[in-house]
């Protein structure tokens, strides 16, 4: 294998691919990217077994047989990175199982693995549920909008990930923990008359916000009955589905809560922002007494310690105290972009319901659910 690259050429395809490269792996060929030169194109491949990541370009420079070989992907993406800018890398295979790399006046000797032993996930071309076309844009929104609620290493493992519904036209994430949950979806006829229910896993939805850009290309989804796959121009994405039923998440969202309270984002935000420093580092709990026309917050730390901060509200009814965990409620301000937000509830032991007063984004339906704290 023979061929010569620019470091700006092939450094963000590092960067977009290596990501998915786990620091302990189980096989030692886990560590290594797999180059493959067929016909003037590079593909370089990573996979944790669960995800994989193909990256393609296109080369000025190298030998036009076919050839593969897998070296060390984060050793040769440190390279890349302390080498001067404009720098030309030069790959030459020699015939002792390495691959060497000069560039200026460096020389880098690595070890390889036969390609041949690098696993693949096997897409299965027969077994189709779904194709559809959606801007890199709209499904960073989607996602970026509730990814937060997600589980971590969760017994109940269906909630480690997030689940992506279609029907009646409609493409929805929905995401939850146990204590909170968050739904967004796209209203707007993108998708025929299919339904789907799959759960992407956590670590692939992580990556796959890593390499979306806020951009209105079109990216081509496929999901098959265990995989799901995005392509955008350059890259391709796989990743596993989690194998189980996502709960009804339509049955705990809140109904005919008598409590609405309409506040300024920016303004809550800010107070939560200032209280959550002496707030208790193990519950977080924030203490939120409404009463019409202004909502105290109040947070204790340890021993003595206490915020407190009194902001404007929209409210008509009686007083009310509710708890929260204060973490919870910054996520969802982070992630909404209307300059109010409508919080609706039934009482201080029921869910609490979060919405957008006015979004931007008039093809989204964005909602955050959260359980309330004994405090």
């Amino acid at each position: 294998m023979n061929f010569t690259i620019q470091r700006e050429i092939l450094l963000k395809p590092l960067q977009q691919i290596t990501g998915v490269v786990e620091k302990r792996q189980t096989m030692p060929i886990l560590a290594n990217t797999l180059l493959i030169i067929d016909n003037g194109q590079l593909s370089m491949t990573c996979t944790d077994l669960e995800i994989e990541l193909v990256v393609n370009i296109a080369l000025e420079s190298s030998s036009q047989n076919f050839n593969k070989i897998t070296i060390p992907a984060r050793k040769l993406l440190d390279i890349c990175r302390v080498l001067p800018e404009n720098s030309v890398l030069d790959f030459h295979q020699d015939g002792n199982n390495c691959v060497i790399v000069r560039s200026n006046r460096n020389r880098f000797v690595l070890a390889t693995i036969p390609a041949d032993d690098f696993p693949n996930i096997e897409w299965d071309t027969q077994n189709k549920v779904l194709e559809f076309t959606i801007t890199q844009k709209k499904l960073n929104y989607l996602i970026k909008s509730i990814y937060f609620a997600m589980a971590q290493q969760d017994v109940r493992y269906y909630l480690n990930g997030l689940l992506l519904e279609v029907k009646n036209g409609t493409l929805a994430a929905i995401a939850a923990d146990g204590h909170r949950m968050a739904i967004n979806s796209l209203s707007h006829q993108i998708i025929n008359d299919s339904t789907l229910h799959v759960i992407v896993p956590r670590k692939g939805i992580m990556e796959l916000m890593r390499l979306l850009e806020d951009s209105n290309e079109e990216i081509a989804v496929t999901v098959s009955n265990n995989h799901i796959r995005i392509i955008k121009p350059g890259l391709t994405f796989t990743s596993k589905l989690i194998d189980s039923k996502y709960p009804d998440y339509e049955k705990t969202i809140p109904k005919n809560g008598g409590k609405k309270v309409i506040v300024n984002r920016n303004i809550f935000k800010q107070a939560l922002t200032c209280v959550a420093i002496l707030s208790d580092g193990m519950f977080c709990g924030v203490t939120l007494q409404i009463q019409s026309g202004s909502m105290h917050i109040f947070t204790r730390g340890q021993k003595y310690e206490e915020a407190e901060e009194e902001i404007p509200i929209n409210y008509q009814g009686d007083s009310i105290t509710i708890g929260f965990n204060i973490n919870y409620l910054l996520d969802v301000l982070a992630s909404v972009e209307s300059e109010k937000i409508v919080m609706t509830f039934k009482d201080t032991s029921s869910s609490i319901l979060l919405e957008q007063y006015e979004d931007k984004h008039q093809e989204n339906n964005l909602l955050h659910i959260i359980m309330p704290l004994r405090i």
